[in-house]
């Protein structure tokens, strides 16, 4: 990855990624979308569903070039791409609740670097928390699951500690996932 030292204005430096894309590893840098025209984008449905209620975001979700990739981004973060199979199959909306959030940062990942079945234990952990009254804690989470893959420019997984086995895998086998994803931009 390409990176130029800067300073703020306090005279720290900061950081400032450039796009060099050669972080990345294996199929993902081949892989285009299979949602190349608006009717492949249609069936994936309503886009409120997959929003908050009150949040006031609406969002679009675009067809992809042939050219884009799904660790591409817009130059001025006007869009980004984002697995389908996150929201159909498991149920996370936008905008991503806190504690999404907080794993995402935590693993300094895009959300597109995290594997289907770590989203899954993810969700899972939320609504279980949801059901008994508590809030999702990331020290509990990351007591219960460890993650794997974080700096190697591929899938981050989520595995439970050993002998703290809190939920399965949502799918043994997820296949194709890698190249269903769709171009994201906020109104």
């Amino acid at each position: 990855m390409t990176r130029d030292r800067e300073t703020d204005e306090n005279g720290k430096p900061i950081v400032v990624v450039g796009l060099d894309y050669s972080w990345v590893k294996g199929e993902v840098r081949e892989l285009s979308s299979w949602f190349l025209d608006s009717d492949s984008v249609e069936q994936i449905g309503e886009t409120t569903m997959w929003v908050r209620e009150g949040s006031g975001i609406k969002l679009r979700f675009l067809p992809c070039k042939d050219s884009d990739r799904v660790y591409h981004r817009g130059e001025g973060w006007e869009y980004f791409f984002m697995y389908t199979t996150v929201f159909l199959d498991i149920g996370v909306k936008f905008p991503f609740s806190e504690f999404e959030c907080g794993v995402l940062s935590q693993l300094k990942c895009a959300p597109t670097q995290i594997h289907p079945n770590a989203w899954a234990f993810m969700r899972g952990f939320e609504i279980l928390m949801e059901y008994i009254g508590a809030k999702p804690l990331l020290e509990v989470f990351f007591s219960i699951f460890q993650a794997k893959g974080v700096r190697k420019g591929g899938l981050v997984t989520l595995n439970s500690v050993q002998g703290k086995t809190l939920f399965g895998l949502y799918k043994h086998s997820y296949k194709d996932f890698k190249a269903m994803f769709v171009k994201v931009t906020c109104n």
